[in-house]
């Protein structure tokens, strides 16, 4: 699935979200994945390559930023030992770094760790106009899958 062309449903009846509540969208027990936005989804292909290699990751949608959910990823951090962060915003300055601050911070959390916390994020540059250069500077499936077998080789 390209992301280009990105469809779902949408619920005819209202629905809301509640905000500082992340969403669990992939249980899993080896890698916890927070993923922002369209990186969600990418995360999700991802995530079913992975489980061929034997590799079960836990993709977790923040939802909101502000405020942002950070026990749900604590908890799940707590479980699988490791943390990777995908994010299309550039490195510097960008929520994943505040993610996983906000994870290493907490004593308890931090030495639950296994490996090395992980970003996954766009180059710091100004996203391009051509469509190849963009897809250089954005987060990809192989990126993000190289991050996650790097934290699963990983030791602290």
């Amino acid at each position: 699935m390209g992301l280009e062309g990105l469809t779902g449903e949408v619920p005819e009846k209202e629905y809301t979200l509640t905000f500082g509540q992340a969403s669990v969208r992939k249980q899993g027990s080896d890698v916890t994945v927070v993923a922002l936005a369209k990186m969600v989804h990418l995360c999700l292909e991802v995530a079913e390559e992975m489980e061929k290699h034997g590799i079960s990751v836990e993709i977790i949608d923040p939802l909101t930023l502000m405020p942002l959910d950070r026990e749900s990823f604590k908890t799940s951090v707590m479980k699988t030992g490791r943390l990777v962060v995908v994010d299309e915003a550039c490195r510097t300055c960008g929520t994943a770094g505040e993610i996983i601050s906000s994870v290493v911070e907490d004593v308890k959390v931090f030495n639950s760790l296994k490996a090395h916390p992980k970003r996954v994020c766009g180059l710091d540059v100004p996203i391009p106009f051509s469509l190849p250069m963009e897809k250089y500077v954005v987060p990809d499936k192989e990126k993000i899958m190289s991050a996650i077998n790097a934290v699963m080789e990983d030791k602290p």
